[in-house]
């Protein structure tokens, strides 16, 4: 089994609530259909854990976005 884990940055708490739904269901289901798509492509089993982290303006947050990978 792989596993991964992943965090999910918003910026409002209110992003939060939506991203991790009612009880959970949402971000459940980002997880369920992650883990199926990896599964498919890698044939392989995969274990992964999502975390959602409000960071007021991290879009714009030179620092975390080069230590998230995604700038250079």
């Amino acid at each position: 089994i792989i596993e991964i884990y992943a965090s999910i940055y918003v910026s409002k708490e209110n992003q939060k609530k939506i991203i991790i739904g009612r009880s959970g269901s949402m971000i459940k289901k980002i997880g369920i259909e992650s883990r199926l798509k990896l599964e498919s492509i890698h044939s392989k089993q995969f274990y992964i854990s999502l975390n959602v982290i409000v960071k007021e303006n991290w879009k714009n947050n030179y620092t975390l976005l080069k230590e998230i990978g995604y700038i250079d």
